[in-house]
């Protein structure tokens, strides 16, 4: 939606240029203002770098603590599956996908470690509270019911005995980059000078300046460390893959197509897919949004338009005729060489999930 704002204030600052500069100076300060976080975020990565949380790990959980709330990760190994993918029926396959989805009831993240040609796999619990007792009790009851879930599938589970091994990125260091902050605080001071002189341009400048500075001390504030990834990183930007009604047969071509991207096609990765229910909110969102896009598809009577309101109201139908849970993906992929990770981004661009490199690091760990 700010995109949309954005791209009207722009296009009014144009009209509005031949005839008022202050008016179409401020549009474009206002536009701009739309996407102050966004930029100090993307000024932050770069000058101070990737924030995380400090991270207390124990042999089968890690804490995660982020001001003055901790967040308890504990979790399981996954050994063996009872019998393989390529013998199962079509039905048995979408009822333990359906199975192991109803399950989550919170944010979990399985995690696929392959070095060589052994591939690892893991599931993670966490928890959250001010108090890292009490976010530890909520931890371990959500172990439980994940590991009678993973025994009901017959898989063998067994608690993760190195949890090192699983956060196993290499990061590094970072200075900060004063060169690029004493920029800002140098235009600062130039806009600020010809603002005394009363120029409505810099005046605007200098405020725009001066909150984005200020933006960026609150964000350093919050974090003490940061770092920079060595690994080439691959995050989910968009899916289509819930954009249809999938028939068991398709489920399984697409767990078959997965099992060999991640055991065969690839390797020396870690990937991170963050699974959490949609909130009540969340669905309320999406069905205006299904709205809109109808709306804009009849009002600019385009054909993409068409097509991707038809693939929305789809979706909406499997939530409300089919009773589907609606679920929140996040993937963060770590490749180690970068023709692996263009790969990678080929292959799951078939299954409806797009994969970009981010300008700004979203938050992994926390």
């Amino acid at each position: 939606m700010k995109g949309y704002i954005s791209l009207g204030l722009i296009i009014l600052a144009c009209i509005s240029f031949s005839f008022s500069q202050f008016i179409s100076s401020l549009l474009v300060f206002i536009a701009m203002i739309l996407h102050l976080n966004s930029i100090s975020s993307l000024l932050s990565q770069h000058i101070f770098g990737t924030p995380i949380p400090e991270m207390f790990f124990g042999k089968t959980y890690v804490v995660m603590r982020r001001s003055r709330l901790f967040k308890y990760v504990a979790g399981v190994e996954v050994l063996d599956i009872h019998g393989r993918l390529e013998e199962m029926r079509d039905e048995e396959a979408m009822h333990k996908a359906n199975m192991l989805l109803s399950s989550i009831l919170s944010e979990t993240t399985f995690v696929y470690v392959k070095r060589g040609d052994t591939l690892r796999s893991y599931v993670l619990v966490s928890a959250e509270d001010f108090d890292v007792r009490e976010a530890r009790r909520k931890a371990i009851q959500l172990l439980r019911g994940l590991w009678s879930v993973f025994v009901n599938l017959g898989c063998e589970v067994r608690l993760i005995n190195n949890m090192k091994d699983v956060f196993n990125i290499k990061v590094e260091r970072v200075r900060v980059r004063w060169y690029l902050l004493l920029s800002l605080i140098m235009v600062l001071v130039i806009s600020l000078r010809l603002a005394a002189l009363g120029l409505v341009v810099p005046c605007l400048v200098a405020t725009y300046l001066f909150l984005l500075l200020i933006s960026l001390i609150i964000k350093r504030a919050k974090s003490s460390t940061y770092c920079r990834f060595k690994d080439v990183v691959l995050t989910l930007s968009s899916s289509d893959a819930l954009f249809t009604f999938p028939s068991p047969v398709e489920i399984k071509q697409r767990y078959m197509h997965t099992h060999y991207i991640f055991n065969q096609y690839v390797s020396n990765y870690v990937i991170f897919v963050k699974v959490s229910p949609a909130l009540p909110q969340d669905y309320a969102s999406f069905e205006r949004e299904t709205y809109k896009a109808y709306e804009r598809a009849g009002i600019f009577d385009k054909l993409s338009l068409y097509v991707k309101s038809s693939k929305m109201t789809t979706t909406l139908r499997r939530i409300h005729q089919r009773g589907e849970r609606l679920y929140k993906i996040d993937i963060f992929a770590f490749f180690k060489a970068k023709e692996d990770a263009v790969a990678f981004q080929k292959s799951l661009s078939s299954l409806g999930f797009k994969m970009t490199s981010p300008l700004v690091m979203p938050r992994v760990f926390g």
